[in-house]
């Protein structure tokens, strides 16, 4: 699990309970998070709040 704080990300492992939940391939996940595969990309999925992960991904930028 990622989570964005004032003074940087953090990172958990293990499972945990989330507004939004990005599945997929590590690969695929590292390129949505770099905004190079669409998170509607039938290789992931998402699940939970959709607007808190485009809010996400537009406000960190990697």
């Amino acid at each position: 699990m990622v989570t964005r704080a004032p003074e940087a990300l953090r990172w958990e492992r293990g499972p945990v309970e989330a507004d939004v939940v990005v599945s997929g391939a590590v690969a695929d996940l590292m390129l949505v998070v770099s905004r190079r595969l669409p998170p509607q990309d039938d290789r992931v999925t998402v699940t939970g709040h959709r607007a808190l992960l485009d809010h996400w991904l537009a406000h960190t930028a990697f």
